[in-house]
Order: structure tokens, then sequence, then C-alpha cells
């Protein structure tokens, strides 16, 4: 893991988007989790509008799953 590969603080990002993803980081040694998608929707970001919605929100989530599972690394 890369946690164990370096000496400085490890932060996971990407596909996490509830408490067991955030369990599942720290327990491989991460030291924080950063999460954005999942709460682009939310009123305090300054997301347009059309994200906000839940047609919006919805389709950007998955269309970065898409992405996601398109990926050359997994």
């Amino acid at each position: 893991m890369v946690a164990d590969a370096v000496k400085i603080p490890v932060i996971t990002a990407g596909g996490i988007g509830d408490a067991r993803g955030v369990l599942a980081a720290l327990a491989l040694d991460a030291q924080a989790v950063y999460i954005g998608t999942r709460f682009m929707a939310t009123k305090e970001p300054e997301s347009h509008q059309n994200v906000k919605d839940a047609k919006g929100a919805r389709a950007l989530l998955e269309y970065s799953f898409t992405m996601l599972g398109q990926s050359p690394v997994g």
C-alpha cells in the first residue's frame, strides 16, 4: 500500500461516497479522506443549480462512476 511506501501523510480521494468508504480508507492506513463529488449537490458549495437539482447531481455521479469504470488503472 502507498501508506507503507511513503513517509508523508496519505490522503485518499475518489470513489468515497459513504461511511464505509471512509472506514475502508482509514483501515488501509490513510490519514485523511477527501470527499468532493458527494457534496456537490448540497447548498454550501457554489455549484451550478443544474448540478444541485436531483437530476443534475445524479447525472454527475453516474458520469463520474462511468469514467472511473473506463479508467485504464481501474
